[in-house]
């Protein structure tokens, strides 16, 4: 049996759907970004490096301080252009005279890179910034 969206009718059933479609397209972006700072979690842990131990890991900090940085003194993303975004470059590396990152390993899988190059092609979304425009648009 096929169901089918039954489109709202009056003003309340509107109003509702539009909120509802809005509250999920904003969690399903935060979770994105909850996983992209996961696997950088991931691969911090994995290293052990004292500089990404607490404040030193730049990704946990407001979706702001993210993506603009500076690390190494370079912004990190480039939302919208991950090839030019500084945290790709550095964690395929070496690049700019930096080491691949993290040095030594273990390295990011071919499957978490391409997840995170997406999230930056989507514009590195937060709910904090494109739900909330989102909503009250």
């Amino acid at each position: 049996m096929r169901y089918q969206a039954i489109p709202p009718t009056d003003s309340l059933e509107v109003l509702l759907f539009s909120v509802t479609t809005i509250v999920f397209w904003s969690v399903t972006m935060e979770v994105r970004i909850m996983q992209v700072r996961a696997i950088l979690n991931r691969l911090a842990d994995g290293h052990r490096d004292p500089r990404h131990s607490g404040k030193g890991r730049f990704w946990n900090l407001s979706r702001e301080e993210f993506v603009n940085g500076p690390i190494y003194g370079k912004k990190p993303i480039e939302p919208r252009d991950p090839a030019n975004s500084f945290l790709i470059q550095i964690l395929k590396g070496p690049v700019d005279g930096f080491t691949r990152m993290p040095p030594g390993g273990p390295y990011i899988t071919p499957e978490d890179l391409a997840f995170i190059e997406q999230w930056i092609s989507d514009g590195a979304p937060d709910i904090d910034g494109i739900g909330a425009r989102e909503y009250t648009t």
